[in-house]
């Protein structure tokens, strides 16, 4: 007899539960019920477990123009035709475009019933693009033939094969605008083709003196570049122009070619080239040779300038030609130094001239031994030989102001142009001295008399109060002279001051503008020509 046992419902059966089942395959009666998990049983029956991310019961219907027939399991989806959207109107052989963003309509562009579209309107080319097709019509539906070109109509409104109406210049002469729009062609600006692979630009014209210019302009991206292909066709040698320069030049090539190996381009100051030799690649001379460069643009060295390698050059040599170092005085300083240092400081004894410029050169010619003792000083000839002797004993002196002291014998250090001369061993005035400064007042004024060959002048001076006439009437008084910008100022201690302007040719009068106004200033004295 079979019992029934009664179990409690799941609500929300897992996939890993379990089922009890009987065993068809099991022959043995009492192994034939077991238990299986509800999953293994929708793998065994191969259940879809989902449709597009969609699971459990999935509802397929049809949209526009879309039917869903069911045969079995097969679904058969049907469209009965349409853009399922967006739908014309439109033109027969007309390209069509989105007019809106939901509607289609015509474009600018029409299939032609030949091999080719009209475009009706212009057609712009991105930068980088380009067309091609080896046959373009026109706007009459026209193709064009040998020797013709596309140009603009008379009314600008289409573009027409044309042929050019004749080409001007003389044979190669290449074509451009001119201002009118008529081609233009002249003798100083011509290709040539040899038909030999060799092709030729050619700008200017020697025969007519007309010089040719080819010119390369540089851009944000770089400078100008003139590009010459190798043989091989693949690489290039570019000639470019400086990156940021600051003014024009010019390189001038040489009036003939190398004339040898070895020859290098050296260039003068205004950019003129010449061949040179290239510089030796190893030193010349003897040992120790400082390189120098020869008159012959190479580099040379001899016995005469060597350096030891340790600190010491020498200039000049034994055998008779003697060493000669001179030092020239760089800008902005009175003399050239010969500098010597100790290995343990870095100061140095300086040897130099004065400040003031020399005369004449001369030569200091040294001793040909050593001192030979303590207190020994160097005396000079008159030819500049040294020679040691001992140091004066005895009293010292030392020139003051005004005094130079040489030796034991005291001179006059006096001013150049300032008012002091010597003149046969005797201190004298020179009253024609340009560098005496300052200002003699009136009350220190007198008269002055200068003694000339055969005849004695009085010269007309001012002592404060009057003036004192000259006993001569022959004698006369010459006024300070001077450009306007020498005349002293206007004021009432240069009132009564007479000059005469080498600048304007007046005479010249510093006086009060009015009587008591307190004000100066400087006015042309009028004068009248005397006739003999």
């Amino acid at each position: 007899m079979a019992i029934i046992f009664t179990y409690p419902t799941k609500a929300t059966p897992a996939l890993a539960d379990t089922v009890v089942i009987t065993d068809s395959e099991s022959e043995d009666p009492e192994d034939r019920t077991k238990q299986i998990s509800i999953a293994s049983i929708k793998d065994t029956i191969n259940v879809v477990d989902s449709l597009n991310a969609l699971t459990g019961a999935v509802t397929i219907t049809g949209g526009t123009n879309v039917t869903l027939t069911t045969s079995g399991n097969n679904i058969a989806i049907n469209s009965s035709g349409g853009g399922g959207g967006t739908v014309g109107p439109g033109t027969v052989n007309k390209l069509s475009m989105f007019t809106t963003t939901t509607t289609i309509g015509d474009s600018i562009v029409t299939q032609d019933s030949g091999p080719g579209i009209t475009i009706a309107g212009n057609m712009a080319v991105a930068s980088g693009g380009y067309i091609s097709t080896p046959n373009i019509l026109d706007d009459a539906g026209e193709f064009g033939s040998a020797s013709q070109v596309l140009s603009k109509s008379s009314d600008n409104s289409s573009i027409l094969w044309s042929t050019p109406t004749s080409t001007v210049g003389i044979t190669g002469s290449v074509q451009y605008r001119k201002s009118d729009g008529s081609f233009q062609g002249t003798t100083d600006l011509l290709f040539s083709d040899d038909g030999n692979g060799r092709s030729t630009l050619k700008v200017g014209n020697n025969a007519i003196g007309q010089v040719g210019e080819l010119q390369v302009e540089g851009g944000d991206d770089g400078p100008g570049i003139i590009k010459l292909n190798g043989e091989n066709k693949t690489y290039y040698t570019n000639i470019s122009g400086n990156d940021n320069g600051t003014e024009n030049y010019t390189i001038k090539l040489p009036n003939s070619g190398p004339t040898g190996n070895n020859k290098i381009l050296e260039s003068t100051s205004t950019g003129v080239l010449s061949w040179i030799n290239t510089p030796a690649s190893s030193p010349v001379g003897i040992s120790g040779s400082v390189q120098f460069r020869s008159s012959t643009g190479t580099f040379n060295g001899n016995s005469e300038l060597t350096y030891n390698g340790s600190g010491g050059l020498t200039v000049g040599e034994g055998g008779g030609n003697g060493g000669v170092i001179t030092l020239i005085a760089e800008d902005g300083t009175d003399s050239g130094l010969l500098k010597i240092g100790h290995l343990d400081n870095t100061e140095y004894l300086s040897l130099g001239l004065g400040d003031d410029a020399m005369a004449a050169s001369y030569s200091i010619d040294f001793p040909t031994s050593a001192p030979g003792g303590n207190n020994k000083i160097l005396e000079s000839t008159s030819a500049g030989v040294l020679s040691w002797i001992n140091t004066p004993s005895g009293t010292s002196y030392s020139a003051g102001d005004g005094l130079d002291l040489t030796g034991t014998t005291f001179s006059t250090d006096l001013k150049a142009n300032g008012g002091l001369v010597i003149q046969s061993t005797e201190l004298a005035l020179d009253l024609g001295a340009s560098a005496i400064t300052g200002i003699l007042s009136g009350n220190s004024l007198s008269l002055i008399s200068t003694t000339n060959p055969g005849t004695n002048h009085s010269v007309l001076m001012g002592n404060g109060d009057d003036f004192v006439e000259t006993g001569d009437s022959e004698t006369a008084i010459q006024l300070p002279v001077g450009t306007t910008e020498r005349r002293p100022a206007a004021s009432a201690t240069n009132v009564g001051l007479m000059r005469y302007n080498s600048q304007t040719a007046n005479f010249e009068v510093c006086k009060q503008t009015t009587s008591s106004s307190g004000q100066y200033s400087w006015y042309t004295i009028n004068v009248t020509i005397i006739t003999e």
